[in-house]
């Protein structure tokens, strides 16, 4: 006679729902390129071409969620002034990201509040900032990064069986 199996063991890999998984490798790429962006900011010298592009470059405001981006603006004030936070900032988000999925690969269920929180802040974020017109760089990566964020909160939310695979665990 087999023992029962606790309500708390994950579920196998064919038992998580669909999006879970790509949803989970997205933040851990994610925490990836985060990571590699901080080590050549900490790696070059700003002399570095690399390095010199980087930081100066408006897009880098892309890249951050919507909490940092007008926070350093906000503190430093021209976008040439944030080079001593800006490897603070990558390496939070890398770090965020790598725990989110991590958690959400384990099926933890208050991660998938809180990942369904991040993403609808920074919608909602972004789509105030478009529209009040205080963007800083490319519109359309903006764009794409809210259209990112509306499918991952939407599939965490609404797909079917992914709420009763967070609450079984």
């Amino acid at each position: 006679m087999k023992p029962p199996i606790p309500e708390t063991a994950p579920l196998p890999k064919n038992k998580r729902p669909f999006p879970v998984t790509p949803i989970a490798w997205f933040y851990f790429i994610r925490a990836g390129v985060f990571f590699l962006l901080l080590l050549v900011m900490l790696g070059a010298s700003v002399s570095h071409s690399v390095s010199h592009k980087l930081w100066l470059h408006v897009s880098v405001f892309n890249l951050l969620p919507r909490l940092f981006s007008p926070l350093l603006v906000a503190v430093y004030g021209v976008e040439d002034s944030y080079r001593e936070v800006l490897p603070a900032a990558f390496l939070s988000v890398a770090l965020f990201s790598a725990l989110a999925g991590r958690l959400l690969w384990m099926l933890n269920r208050w991660m998938r509040w809180i990942v369904m929180l991040a993403c609808a802040a920074t919608v909602v974020g972004t789509l105030l900032a478009l529209a009040a017109g205080q963007t800083a760089g490319n519109r359309m990566a903006l764009l794409v990064n809210a259209v990112v964020n509306l499918l991952i909160f939407s599939s965490l939310a609404f797909y079917p069986g992914v709420a009763q695979a967070f609450e079984k665990v």
